[in-house]
Order: structure tokens, then sequence, then C-alpha cells
């Protein structure tokens, strides 16, 4: 047995193969992080797009033409949202081809600046501040945004007739306790899963760390046009920390508590979740 596995290595090594990256890969990276000091954000991004006023940010809009499957036809493409004015941190975006992770890095080609001037020695983000996907949701006519991810855990979607949809969170740690800080952790690194040309469905991986928490999410958005659109969370693997009162998938809730009043917005995805170490493992 032991010399038919090393046997398999060494094939591997000798022939170039590689394992398919799947979701197994974005779950060992989140028991990685959980199991090793929590590092903060490397914050790169240039002063003049952490500066960028609302006016300026708002003026640079991204090429509907040049998005990620834009040009293939596929049923699906992603936008790009560019760093600037509060939103400074930036993530780390890779395609999945046939089981291959491609990086998506970042290109100023796809943006159009407008009237916001960018000085010529300006270094570009590292990367992008978010993403939002689309798809012919209310007519065949236009590709729509259904599915939204900016800043921290936020994501927001979209369904058929609707202007704007209903946003959440994937994790808040100590909403609306007293005196104790509430904790948001990132989603730093996404995989966005390449579609097939019948694809009627969309499948993304997204890596979360925090200085409490650090987790693997799956997300598949399974669309239907006449019907409007289904989304589901598949599944969530979060490693996290001792005896958090924790809330995933906190949906709306910008305002858990203040002044005089208190309230849990979602009974169903507010729990108190327990654990002894970062390291640990539990499975939401």
């Amino acid at each position: 047995m032991k010399w038919h596995r090393l046997f398999l290595v060494s094939l591997t090594m000798s022939t170039g193969l590689a394992a398919p990256f799947t979701f197994d890969d974005v779950r060992l990276l989140a028991r990685e992080r959980a199991e090793s000091p929590y590092l903060e954000h490397k914050d790169n991004l240039d002063a003049f797009w952490k500066n960028l006023t609302y006016d300026q940010h708002r003026e640079i809009r991204f090429k509907m033409a040049e998005g990620l499957w834009a040009k293939e036809k596929l049923p699906f493409t992603i936008d790009f949202f560019h760093p600037g004015w509060t939103a400074k941190k930036t993530v780390t975006v890779n395609e999945v081809i046939d089981g291959r992770e491609k990086p998506v890095d970042f290109d100023q080609d796809m943006f159009d600046y407008g009237k916001t001037e960018v000085p010529k020695d300006t270094p570009p983000p590292p990367g992008y501040a978010g993403w939002r996907a689309r798809f012919h949701l209310n007519s065949p006519d236009r590709m729509d945004e259904f599915w939204v991810n900016l800043g921290a855990s936020y994501f927001r979607s979209i369904p058929a007739g609707a202007p704007y949809g209903l946003s959440a969170r994937g994790l808040s740690i100590n909403s609306g306790l007293q005196g104790v800080p509430e904790e948001f952790p990132d989603f730093q690194k996404f995989w966005l899963v390449r579609p097939a040309a019948d694809a009627k469905e969309l499948t993304a991986y997204a890596l979360m760390d925090g200085p409490s928490v650090a987790g693997a999410w799956k997300f598949t958005c399974r669309v239907a046009f006449k019907e409007g659109r289904f989304v589901a969370l598949k599944e969530r693997q979060v490693f996290q920390s001792s005896f958090l009162p924790m809330c995933s998938s906190s949906l709306g809730c910008c305002f858990l508590s203040g002044g005089r009043m208190r309230m849990l917005v979602d009974p169903l995805v507010c729990w108190q979740c327990t654990s002894r170490v970062r390291g640990a493992a539990a499975t939401l």
C-alpha cells in the first residue's frame, strides 16, 4: 500500500498532472488559516485611491463588455468593483476552468474613469474591491445583476423584477452585545467556477478570515428565467474561536441594536456557537 501511494505521487510529478481544484482545497486553506495566528490584511492601496471622494469614485464605471465571460457569451458574466472611497480593501479573485485555478488580475482597461483624473505615476490597485454576477434575469436583451459581493462578508441577491434585493453578511460576531466590539470577518479570496454554455447555475467559493474566525464558503446560485431566481447556499464550513455569539447570513441586519431598541433580526439564522480554540472546526 505504501509503495502504491508513493508510485502515484511519482507519476503525478513526472507527468506534470495536478489534482483538480475543488471546494475541498478552500476548506483546507481555511483550516490552515484557523490553525495559524491571524494576520492583518495588507494595505497596499495607494493613497490616491483611498482618498477618492464619493463623486470621483462614482465616475469610475466598469465596462460590461469587458466582463469575465462576456466575450465568450456565456450565460453568466462578472463585473468587478474598483477600489476607492469607502471600498479600501481588495480581494483576490481566481477563475476555475476545468478544475484549474487561474488568477484574475486587476486590469485598469476594464474601467471607464470618466471625469476622474488619475495622476500618471499612480500605481494601479493590487486587486478588485469585489464583484457582481449578471444574467438575463428580466429580459433576454439585457444582463441584469443578481448577485453582489462587496466589503467584509457582505453579499446581496436580487430577484427578478426587484430593484435592489436583499443584503446579508456571511458572518457577524458579537452583534448587539453591550460593551463588546463587533467583528465582521472578510471574504478575502474568491474562486469563480466558469459555467458551461448551457449552465443554469453559477458556483463560487470564498475564503473568509478574521481575528476569531476562518472559514470556507461555497455558493451555488440557480437561475430560471421564467420563474425568477433561486439562490442556494449549499455548504459552508467555519473554523472559529471560543464562545462567541455568531450570526450567519444575517439578512438585512445593518442595525441589530441601537439606542433604546434591541432586537434579533432573524432567529432562524442567529445562534450561539461555541468551540475551544481558533483551530477547532465547526460546520454551520
